[in-house]
């Protein structure tokens, strides 16, 4: 007996349909990891940790003490600002508001959920 005969015997493509959902996310979450920064989770957690808003110069902390900490690498590969946000907004992870408040989307916080039910943390990313 196959696991969908198992699980749902009247509704087995409900359970093929859960199965590609959960491991579409998988792949573009373990995207996102494979790419993301240190200092850009970093400011995601502390979103997370702030009910999820911040003003704009509040949330760019996190991109100026990485980009001091590591000013060799944020020189030579161009990183700036502009670009560190981008990249969180296009993958839909935070928004700015116009009012210059930054906030985590819920696909942001459920990045975070799957972080840390596989385990992975800020501390092993780089920049």
């Amino acid at each position: 007996m196959n696991e969908a005969e198992r699980v749902r015997p009247k509704d087995k493509e409900s359970f093929y349909l859960d199965i590609i959902a959960v491991g579409s996310l998988a792949v573009i979450y373990d995207e996102i990891w494979r790419i993301i920064y240190r200092s850009q989770l970093r400011a995601l957690l502390i979103l997370n940790e702030n009910r999820g808003m911040s003003p704009l110069d509040t949330f760019r902390k996190s991109f100026d003490e990485a980009a001091q900490e590591f000013a060799g690498d944020y020189g030579r590969l161009n990183i700036t600002f502009d670009g560190w946000m981008e990249f969180l907004i296009r993958n839909e992870l935070i928004k700015l508001h116009p009012s210059q408040m930054v906030e985590i989307t819920l696909k942001g916080k459920d990045f975070l959920k799957y972080l840390l039910h596989w385990g992975r943390a800020e501390v092993s990313r780089r920049l």
